[in-house]
């Protein structure tokens, strides 16, 4: 049983990081993101996505089974983990092109409606985007300030305003992966 867990977060930290490596040089080609001399063609970033995605293959199967909304466990279903990928790709392309505020104003928009919104979340989704939209950007400061990378839209400690709420919305999607049936072991 515990081979089959870590396999499964091996197997979660590889695909995110893969996926997430992808979106983020929509990042770089848009010009929002430059590496810097420490990152050497960019190595580090797929290891910092995969531990990000290894570490919520983890906490949300542990937030879920606390059972703090009424004690049943979510589980999603394959249609819903796809358009959750289709969105986070779609908001790494509007982020990476619009223009900053642009980019602000329709993320905190959408997050707002899909939190607000249950027929867009589900019970307990709010906990992952408060969890990932406060954390990611902190890790990401920290590694600014160790000159891993830095942005070109500065607007809160040398981050893009956009910032947290993109995170945000990776809750959505970490929430929708970790809590489908293949990953909880139903299936």
């Amino acid at each position: 049983m515990k081979k089959l867990l870590w396999s499964k977060i091996a197997l979660s930290a590889a695909l995110g990081g893969v996926y997430l490596t992808a979106l983020d040089a929509l990042h770089v080609i848009g010009g929002v993101i430059v590496h810097g001399p420490i990152m050497k063609g960019a190595v580090a970033t797929p290891i910092r996505f995969a531990a990000i995605s290894g570490v919520m293959s983890v906490v949300v199967p542990l937030l879920d089974a606390s059972g703090d909304y009424g004690g049943d466990q979510m589980e999603s279903t394959l249609p819903e983990v796809a358009i959750e990928l289709g969105l986070l790709a779609g908001l790494y392309a509007l982020t990476a092109f619009a223009p900053g505020a642009v980019a602000a104003g329709v993320l905190g928009g959408a997050l707002a409606v899909r939190m607000i919104s249950m027929r867009l979340s589900k019970p307990g989704d709010n906990k992952y985007v408060l969890i990932l939209g406060i954390a990611g950007p902190l890790i990401e400061a920290l590694l600014l300030k160790g000159g891993m990378f830095s942005y070109t839209q500065k607007d809160i400690l040398g981050l893009p305003a956009w910032l947290p709420l993109l995170w945000g919305h990776g809750g959505f999607l970490a929430r929708r992966m970790f809590s489908h049936p293949w990953f909880r072991g139903a299936a």
